[in-house]
Order: C-alpha cells, then structure tokens, then sequence
C-alpha cells in the first residue's frame, strides 16, 4: 500500500494545521535538523510537538523549512481547505 505525502511550507502552518492536534507530523527546520511526533498546538508564532520519548519541542515558525505529515482522505479534506 503506497503512502502520499502532505507537504506544508512553514509560512502556511498555521492556516494548514489548525484543527489536527495529535496528528503525527514531521518538522523539517531550514537548517536540515528535522523532529517527529504529535502536534499539540500551533499558534501564527510556534508550532508544539510532543516526540515519542514525551519531550515537547516548541519550534519558531520562522525557523521551519516544511512540515510533512502521511495523508489519509479526510487528512487531504481539511489541509487542502
């Protein structure tokens, strides 16, 4: 079963993910340094992601390059709004 992909630039985040809190995304930041795990909240400044040892990470929007997250229909549905 092939998997698509959701690519999210980090100037459209808050738009994009508003309303998928614990869904599993990836964080790419512009300096290649990328985080895993479950958003839990994302504001026009910071997104904040709970990784899978627990540990949260508030990352500056203005520090992200792309954000990449597995889709599902009703996932593509409610970003592609």
């Amino acid at each position: 079963m092939s998997k698509r992909l959701i690519r999210i630039q980090g100037a459209d985040a808050f738009n994009k993910l508003t309303g998928l809190v614990n869904t599993e995304i990836n964080v790419v930041l512009k300096d290649g340094t990328t985080y895993f795990g479950k958003l839990q909240t994302i504001s026009q400044d910071t997104v904040i992601i709970r990784d899978t040892r627990e540990h949260i990470h508030a990352l500056p929007v203005g520090t992200i390059h792309e954000i990449v997250m597995d889709t599902t229909a009703k996932l593509e549905e409610i970003v592609n709004k």
